[in-house]
This record gives C-alpha cells, sequence and structure tokens, in this order.
C-alpha cells in the first residue's frame, strides 16, 4: 500500500470516454451486442504506449470507446464502471466530463444521452459512495450555434446530475474566442465552466480562457510562461485542473523536470490534481499524488491539501459540499 492509498480524495478533471475500464468496455459491447478482442488486445488499444510521441497519438486510443457511447443505457453503465473504479481509491467526490456532440454520429438524442449519465451517476452514487456530478462538453471545431444548442438542452439536467461546462479540443487550431457566444449563454444560464487551455504550449490560450470568465483551467501549465497572468490568476482565485502524467506522455510538457507545479505553488495559485483519462493514461490519483511525491516530496498533508482545494474549486452545490467537507474530515 502506498502512503496517500487511505487519504480521501476528489477528482474534477476526469474524461467518461478515457476512463472506462475494459470491464466496463466489455459491458458496453455485450449491451449493442458487437464483438471485442480478447482482453489483453483491448487493453493494448485503449492505454497510451510508453514511447508516444504527441497528443495525435494519444488520441487514438480514445477511436475504441467513443462508438460505444451510442445508447441511454451504455451512457449509464458507462459512468457506472467509472464510479466502481474510482470508489477503490477513496474517491469521495467526482466530476465527469463527457462531449454529447462526440456522440451525435449515433442519432441518439443529447437530452437521451445526458439522462442516461445522469441516471449512471445517481445509481453509482448509492452503489460505491462516490458523490458526483457531470460536466458537458462543447466542442473547439464544432459550430458555437450547436455547441450552445447542446448547452441549453443540457440546462434542464442542470442541479440534477450535471454541474457545469466545458469546452475541449484542438485549441492550437480553435482559438477559444470563437466560441466566446458558448460562454456568454451558459453565463445567462448562471452555469459554471472550466476551459481547457494551455495544455499545447500557449499562455495566450489561458489569458483568453481567463478573459472569457472560466473560474478553473484545464491543465494550464502554459501559464508558466508569463508571469503576469499567473499574478493575475492568483489574484483571481482561478483554480488550475493539473493533470500530471498525462501531460507527461501527451509531451505537453517536454521532461517532468519542466512540469510547473513547484513554480505554481510558489506563486501562490490554486491547484488541484486530476487525472484526465484513467484508462487511456494508466493512472489513478494515487499514482498521480505518487509522482508529484517522487518529484517534489508532498507529503500526505499536501495530498489532503491540495484536495480541499479541489473542494473548494467544485462545482458541488454548497449542501454537497459540505457533506464532502464531513467525509474529509
Amino acid at each position: 500500500m502506498g502512503i496517500f492509498d487511505h487519504v480521501k480524495k476528489i477528482d474534477l478533471h476526469c474524461h467518461l470516454d478515457g476512463s472506462l475500464p475494459v470491464e466496463t468496455i466489455q459491458k458496453l459491447a455485450q449491451n449493442i451486442q458487437k464483438e471485442l478482442p480478447p482482453r489483453e488486445a483491448l487493453l493494448s488499444r485503449m492505454r497510451v504506449k510508453d514511447d508516444c510521441e504527441n497528443l495525435g497519438e494519444y488520441l487514438k486510443c480514445f477511436e475504441l470507446p467513443l462508438p460505444f457511447l451510442c445508447t441511454e443505457q451504455n451512457f449509464k453503465d458507462a459512468v457506472l464502471g467509472v464510479l466502481e473504479d474510482v470508489s477503490r481509491e477513496n474517491v469521495v467526490y467526482i466530476e465527469l466530463r463527457f462531449s454529447p456532440l462526440m456522440s451525435a454520429w449515433s442519432g441518439l438524442p443529447y437530452d437521451r444521452m445526458i439522462a442516461g449519465a445522469v441516471e449512471g451517476m445517481k445509481e453509482g452514487s448509492e452503489r460505491y459512495g462516490v458523490m458526483g456530478n457531470l460536466i458537458l462538453c462543447g466542442m473547439r471545431h464544432m459550430p458555437v450555434e450547436e455547441n450552445i444548442r447542446m448547452l441549453r438542452i443540457g440546462r434542464e439536467f442542470f442541479r440534477e446530475g450535471v454541474c457545469g461546462a466545458d469546452m475541449a479540443g484542438d485549441e492550437a487550431s480553435y482559438p477559444i474566442l470563437g466560441q466566446s457566444a458558448f460562454f456568454e449563454e451558459a453565463k445567462r444560464l448562471e452555469m459554471p465552466f472550466t476551459i481547457h487551455a494551455g495544455e499545447c504550449g500557449s499562455a495566450g490560450s489561458v489569458a483568453a480562457a481567463v478573459a472569457l470568465g472560466a473560474k478553473r483551467i484545464g491543465h494550464g501549465i502554459a501559464a508558466r510562461k508569463d508571469e503576469a497572468l499567473m499574478e493575475e490568476c492568483r489574484r483571481k482565485r482561478i483554480t488550475f485542473e493539473l493533470c500530471p502524467i498525462s501531460n507527461l506522455q501527451t509531451k505537453a510538457i517536454e521532461s517532468k523536470e519542466e512540469y510547473p507545479f513547484e513554480k505554481f505553488r510558489q506563486r501562490g495559485l490554486l491547484l488541484t490534481i486530476n487525472t484526465d483519462n484513467r484508462m487511456v493514461s494508466g493512472t489513478s490519483l494515487d499514482r498521480e499524488f505518487e509522482w508529484l511525491q517522487e518529484q517534489y516530496g508532498i507529503t500526505e498533508e499536501d495530498a489532503k491539501a491540495l484536495t480541499e482545494n479541489a473542494l473548494e474549486a467544485s462545482f458541488a452545490e454548497d449542501d454537497i459540499k459540505q457533506e464532502i467537507w464531513k467525509r474529509l474530515r
């Protein structure tokens, strides 16, 4: 057992499609009567190789799980599978994110996708003791009108299993300001949002996300290049959803020595530690904390402080936060 095994944890940045256990994929395939390769072959296609060279190669691992997110039952079972998995490492709260737009090809309406995921979250919370919510991702490469349509449908589930919104996708090719109307609509609908930014190496991407009103930044590691931006994020109490292991795997950071955890910590930024894609990266919060211990010597108390940051930054309602706080203490 590692020293962080018994620490209660919170995961704020976890993608549903990139975190499905093998057993869950097998269940989803059975649901739609689709053949799968043997377990080892399946695992090799869903998990990034040690010699991954870039984000494009990393994203190929999503080609297998995405086609299974195509029915209301499969969305439910997908969420159930992830909650069962995280319950084994003492996670008390998780915000699972996914993009209904990435399953639009199936013909399943957005509201049924979200309803299935919400049902999985409710049932999984009762079954496995993990509290949770869903974050709905718009996609940078999609028309802003379609992203907004998805957001409005998702608003019907707000505070009923959905807690906020996100924007993901290729930030280098599709600058976030092109989706500014999406975030104006989120504000009008009173839905909090986080934005993937600063994963591609551009501090300007983080600055744009902050300008749009994001209270949380997914990854954000490129902010290390801009002292004024870091100070602005500190002053505005912008929370960074750090995902160290996936950032190293995708070469978002060239080497572990360049990872800005300590630099951010010294600047007084609000930091949280997350998994990003549990299956694809072969990671868990235990592994993320252990990596930070190896690199920066973090202690059990540091891990607890990072978890408390996550609780503060979560999009959970106040009564849920109070319940989580009791569990943490």
